[in-house]
């Protein structure tokens, strides 16, 4: 592994505008295989890191989970990967075409899941043929031709076969960025694309000679007028459905002593802190729970007379952990839930500072393993392996 690194060093000191034009072509093809075969041996070890729980023991988080979260990678891309690497010791063919840089690692996802979905025969018969094609084709094709290999073999069946697979492929992710904007991609179905297209319609019309905004632009605005339409209707189930919720707090002292005419302390969205002049314009609209900070507004301790935490304590407890607070996990509210520090069943308290929101994994990881986590004297959360 030094050597690699080391080679890696040697190549980032070269000029690449003093090369000639054929070596500077011949380097980056080069680099390009190198790649593929890079992640032909990271797909392997990333089967070897998830089967025997190395991330769980060594960082508390899943595989997945640790590529997001300490490797830095997008939720989609973690989620690929990952795939691939679960899928690859069933089909050592195509993992040694991956390692050797006969084909990337799109043409492999490809494969991997055409031949998964083809019985035995066909997979004999058609996999070398795939594989051959993979080779000196880019992974469009491929899979246009993997389409018709299982129509033919009878894995689509016919054409609502076919429409079943394209449903069953359909996926969402919502990202956040690095600079706090949220990254938006997905695969719809026709089906479901058309219903979306019908709803977006009427949206994304210009609304007039001043609407200079792009047609991007109109799309994005388009998506979320539509959201707040279907918020509006209150049609959504009882589980979601709420407007947003703009968290104000403010410190007791200023509260008691009264306010100049002045911006708020501090407002957050759904966790995410904002500027005044947003957290103004959605107020028009947003439900508004204060926060007084070391005032005695509402029962943050009820000890032990009950199990459950009051909706104060919720409030309180997701104004100061935003999220969950095992150490650089990125789960939002909306994926967590209130953890008792010391056990209810260990007649621990319910109380705020004996409460912290976790993810369902490290819910689940401080219950069952041998991670720990307290709070400490000064309020600050501790994470241990015992």
């Amino acid at each position: 592994m030094s050597e690699l690194l080391s080679a890696i060093d040697a190549l980032a000191t070269v000029d690449v505008h003093d090369l000639a034009e054929p070596t500077l072509l011949s380097e980056t093809e080069m680099l390009l295989q190198a790649q593929a075969r890079l992640d032909g041996l990271i797909a392997l070890r990333l089967q070897a890191l998830e089967a025997r729980d190395v991330t769980v023991a060594e960082c508390g988080r899943a595989a997945k989970s640790w590529l997001i979260e300490e490797q830095h990678l997008t939720p989609a891309d973690a989620a690929r990967r990952m795939w691939v690497a679960r899928q690859l010791p069933a089909r050592p063919e195509v993992a040694a075409a991956l390692i050797a840089g006969e084909i990337n690692h799109d043409h492999a996802k490809v494969l991997l899941g055409c031949l998964g979905q083809l019985d035995p025969e066909w997979r004999t018969a058609a996999g070398p043929e795939l594989l051959e094609f993979a080779r000196d084709h880019d992974p469009r094709l491929l899979g246009q031709l993997c389409q018709q290999v299982r129509i033919r073999s009878g894995a689509d069946e016919d054409a609502e076969a076919a429409a079943q697979c394209k449903y069953a492929d359909r996926w969402l992710t919502l990202s956040s960025t690095f600079d706090g904007m949220t990254s938006l991609s997905g695969m719809l179905d026709p089906e479901s694309a058309a219903t979306l297209g019908a709803a977006l319609a009427p949206l994304i019309t210009s609304t007039g000679p001043e609407d200079d905004r792009t047609a991007r632009q109109r799309y994005a605005d388009a998506v979320v007028e539509l959201a707040r339409l279907a918020l509006a209707g209150g049609s959504l189930p009882d589980h979601g459905g709420d407007r947003p919720q703009l968290l104000v707090s403010i410190d007791w002292a200023e509260l008691r002593d009264g306010l100049p005419e002045r911006e708020v302390s501090t407002a957050t969205l759904n966790g995410l802190p904002i500027s005044p002049s947003i957290a103004r314009r959605l107020a028009c609209d947003a439900g508004w729970i204060p926060a007084v900070l070391g005032g005695p507004s509402e029962i943050l301790d009820l000890g032990r007379s009950q199990r459950s935490f009051s909706r104060a304590q919720r409030r309180a407890a997701a104004l100061r952990d935003r999220g969950c607070v095992f150490p650089h996990c990125q789960a939002g509210l909306d994926r967590c839930q209130l953890h008792h520090l010391d056990y209810w069943e260990h007649l621990g308290c319910t109380d705020l500072h004996n409460s912290a929101y976790l993810c369902t994994f490290h819910h689940w990881l401080v219950h069952h393993t041998n991670w720990t986590i307290i709070r400490n004297a000064q309020g600050r959360i501790e994470v241990r392996r015992t």
